[in-house]
């Protein structure tokens, strides 16, 4: 029987997304027995009886759209607010718009603590709303 030695490793983009493991198994001697090997796609579609890769990429197309349009949002209230140009009411309604786009994304990804902040963002934008109304 030998003596072995395992380095692995691995990593995903998105959690959960696509992914990759690696190992290597080597004698004490030195001598490299395996290499590494790989999985793309991620165990989550590997593993799902029905096709879960066009689930999954449903799902990443969607947050894509509610991440965009809620950060593109948000830069737009911010520079309305600090422009200084009495469009408050503009500003404040985008704000909740954002605060809802990622509060979407947020129920999507199980985010629990990052719906909270969007709750408080979105209560931020009606206070304004209604001092500004």
């Amino acid at each position: 029987m030998h003596d072995l030695i395992a380095y692995t490793d691995g990593a995903c983009s998105g959690n959960p997304g696509p992914g990759g493991w690696g190992v290597v198994m080597q004698a004490k001697t030195g001598d490299t027995v395996t290499k590494q090997r790989e999985l793309k796609g991620g165990a989550i579609q590997g593993l799902s009886p029905q096709g879960g890769k066009h689930d999954m990429d449903k799902k990443r197309k969607l947050n894509s759209v509610f991440e965009i349009s809620g950060s593109v949002l948000a830069m737009v209230y911010a520079l309305l607010i600090a422009s200084n140009t009495g469009n408050e009411i503009l500003g404040f309604s985008l704000l909740f718009i954002s605060a809802s786009l990622f509060a979407a994304w947020a129920v999507i990804d199980r985010r629990w603590t990052f719906l909270l902040l969007q709750a408080f963002y979105a209560g931020s934008a009606i206070i304004g709303l209604i001092r500004w109304a």
